[in-house]
């Protein structure tokens, strides 16, 4: 068995229903992925998600 078979990661089952977030951001979610919503500012966004991810994380 590789070592990759038992990593371990943040990033598992990542799936839109399963994350603890209200179901208008849900819905947000999925009209970014389809492309329905322009998010100009997308990297901002995501940074600032990404850094309360942690901060609750610690």
């Amino acid at each position: 068995m590789n070592s990759w078979n038992r990593s371990t990661s943040y990033a598992n089952d990542v799936k839109v229903p399963n994350l603890d977030i209200p179901q208008e951001f849900q819905d947000l979610a999925y009209d970014v992925a389809w492309g329905e919503v322009e998010v100009p500012d997308w990297d901002i966004f995501f940074a600032r998600t990404v850094s309360d991810f942690y901060s609750k994380r610690t």
